[in-house]
Parts: C-alpha cells; sequence; structure tokens
C-alpha cells in the first residue's frame, strides 16, 4: 500500500507494520500540456546536461569548463554518486556538469572507448574543448576533491 504525503512516498512494507519513508529523486519533473491533444512534455530541472554520443563533442567545444561523467544504468557506483554529482552541479556554476550513458547507442559506445574509460564512474574534466583531468570512481568526498582542486 503506497501514501503520497507532500513530497515523500511512504510505503508499507509486505512483512511489516511500519511505513518506511522514500528519498525523492535529486531532480523535480513536472508534466506540461503542449495541446488540446493531450500531448505532454516532461520538464527537468536539474543543473546536470544529459548528453548523447552525437551531442558530446559539440558541449565540450562550446563550453569553457565542462566535466563529464560517464556511467550506466545497472553500475551501482553510478547510482550512489549521481546525487552528489547534482549536488556539485547546483553549487558550482564556473563549471558545466553533464552525463553521458556509455551503453544508449553506438556513438556513445565509441566515444567511451576513444576517450579510454575503462572503468565506472569515469569523470572527465575538459577545459578549452581539451581533457586536462580525469577521476575515476564513485566516492563523493574524493570527487569534491578533485573538482575544488580544479577550479
Amino acid at each position: 500500500m503506497a501514501l503520497l504525503a507532500k513530497q515523500n512516498i511512504m510505503a508499507r512494507p509486505a512483512f511489516g507494520s511500519a511505513a518506511i519513508p522514500r528519498i525523492a529523486a535529486p531532480t523535480s519533473i513536472r508534466m506540461v500540456a503542449r495541446s488540446a491533444a493531450s500531448e505532454l512534455l516532461v520538464e527537468t530541472k536539474t543543473a546536470v546536461h544529459i548528453l548523447s554520443g552525437d551531442s558530446l563533442e559539440s558541449f565540450i567545444t562550446s563550453n569553457d569548463t565542462v566535466l563529464v561523467d560517464y556511467y550506466t544504468e545497472w553500475c551501482g557506483p553510478c547510482k550512489i554518486i549521481a546525487p552528489h554529482f547534482e549536488e556539485m552541479a547546483q553549487q558550482i556554476p564556473q563549471i558545466k556538469f553533464a552525463k553521458l550513458n556509455c551503453t544508449t547507442d553506438n556513438a556513445a559506445k565509441k566515444i567511451a572507448m576513444s576517450q579510454k574509460v575503462k572503468a565506472l564512474p569515469t569523470f572527465h574534466l575538459f577545459r578549452g574543448g581539451e581533457r586536462v583531468a580525469a577521476f575515476v570512481g564513485g566516492k563523493p568526498n574524493q570527487l569534491r576533491k578533485f573538482v575544488e582542486e580544479h577550479l
């Protein structure tokens, strides 16, 4: 049985009686009606840009400083660090934060291979279109330290 209480979703476990609070996602999603034909547009409010294999290069070259998170949906450490990455994106406006799912299409897979991504999550910092630093791992405190060192 699920109850919606303001922004927290409460769920009752199958073999227990206590409700377990679930934390809401770090981004907020709202539905906006676009036409009378009930076409809907999902709008996300986030500071992280979700890129495709085709858009990565143009995004990197059109912004001064970019931090790219190479990740996959099935990667446990990627899931753990994702909310921290979002938080940093909101707190550090000098850097554009972006994510590339390495398994979405062939272009993304080729980019991950060309960038020598061998472990996930991998983070590359670009300045003026050139990679200047890399960080591998899912430890939020070490990622924050890495970002602060390269501001």
